[in-house]
């Protein structure tokens, strides 16, 4: 999961269903509720790709896997970043996210299945 490219994304939509049958039907994915404002999406093999939310996400986000989600946070705020959201555990199947905003605004994640690095 830490080899630093993108590992998930995450797609504002404001019809959910409509969104599903959409990408149900092009991709063949496979939808998976995770409460009444997002599904996660698999592809046809049950690998997970990414995630439709409805509420208040202002853009695409994408998720960068890294190794040292701490360490990489600490590098992004020195580089301008901004921490938005520190680690938060998904599950562990999963692992851990946390949410920057680059020097630009732009929000984007980070991903790990790595334990915190003490």
């Amino acid at each position: 999961m830490g080899n630093n490219t993108v590992n998930w994304w995450e797609f504002p939509v404001d019809d959910l269903p409509a969104a599903q049958r959409f990408y149900g039907a092009v991709f063949g994915w496979k939808f998976t509720p995770f409460g009444a404002d997002y599904s996660m999406a698999a592809a046809a093999d049950g690998t997970p790709v990414g995630g439709f939310v409805t509420g208040d996400l202002p853009s695409i986000r994408l998720y960068t896997g890294v190794d040292d989600l701490e360490g990489t946070l600490a590098s992004a705020v020195a580089a301008g970043g901004k921490v938005l959201k520190e680690r938060q555990f998904i599950s562990e199947e999963f692992g851990w996210w946390a949410l920057l905003q680059d020097a630009n605004g732009h929000e984007f994640g980070l991903s790990t299945s790595n334990a915190p690095m003490s």
